[in-house]
C-alpha cells in the first residue's frame, strides 16, 4: 500500500483473509551468524521450534539467506543507525569525532574509530550507505518470494542486565562462553 512503515514504498507487510495451516507455511530458518553468533540455548530453542513447526507439516528451509551478505547488512544497519543518532551530541562531541575520523570513512575493526566515522558520515557516503540499505531490501524480498517468514533469534543471547555502566563501543556479551562485541547484537 505505501502507507505502512512511515510510507516507505515497498514496505506493507502481506495480509492473510485467514490464517495459513501449518502444512501451507514456507520457512526460512537462520538460527546462528559468524557476524552476529548466537548462544547455544538461544539457538537450540529456534532450531527445536523449526523441527516441531516441520515435524507439522511446515516446509523449512534452513539455507535461505539474502544475497547480501550479512557483514554487509550489519555495517549498512550500523553505519545508517549511527549517522542518524548524530545530530542529538552536542557540538563538542561532534569535534571530537570529526577529528576522530579524520576524514576517512573506511570500515575498520577499531570499535571506538568506527564509531567516530559512522556518526560523522559525509552525505555522499551516507547515499552511498542508504543505496546498500535499498538493495539489502530487495535482497529481502526475493527471500521472500520463496519463504513466508523467517525463523530466527531476536537476541543472540538470553534476556541480560544492561550495561550502563560502560560506553557503548566497550561493552560485551557472552555468547558460548566467549567475549564478543555488544553492538554486533545490531543487525
Amino acid at each position: 500500500s505505501g502507507t505502512a512503515f512511515g510510507g516507505v514504498p515497498g514496505a506493507a507487510l502481506p495480509r492473510l483473509d485467514r490464517p495459513a495451516e501449518i502444512n501451507q507455511l514456507r520457512l526460512g530458518l537462520w538460527a546462528d551468524d559468524a557476524v552476529s553468533p548466537v548462544d547455544e540455548r538461544v539457538k537450540s530453542k529456534i532450531e527445536a521450534a523449526a523441527v516441531e513447526l516441520e515435524v507439522a507439516g511446515a516446509t523449512v528451509d534452513a539455507a535461505i539467506r539474502p544475497s547480501v551478505p550479512s557483514d554487509e547488512l550489519h555495517e549498512t544497519y550500523v553505519r545508517l543507525l549511527t549517522s542518524a543518532l548524530s545530530s542529538g551530541f552536542p557540538e563538542s562531541v561532534w569535534e571530537k569525532l570529526v577529528a576522530q575520523a579524520d576524514g576517512t570513512y573506511e570500515q575498520t575493526a577499531d570499535e571506538a574509530l568506527a564509531f567516530a566515522r559512522h556518526t560523522t558520515l559525509p552525505p555522499r557516503d551516507w547515499i552511498i550507505a542508504d543505496e546498500k540499505r535499498a538493495h539489502a531490501q530487495a535482497a529481502w524480498e526475493q527471500v521472500f518470494e520463496h519463504v513466508d517468514a523467517v525463523l530466527a533469534p531476536i537476541q543472540p543471547v538470553q534476556p541480560f542486565p544492561h550495561d550502563i555502566d560502560r560506553p557503548y563501543g566497550k561493552r560485551r556479551l557472552e555468547v558460548n562462553g566467549g567475549d564478543v562485541p555488544y553492538r554486533n547484537q545490531l543487525f
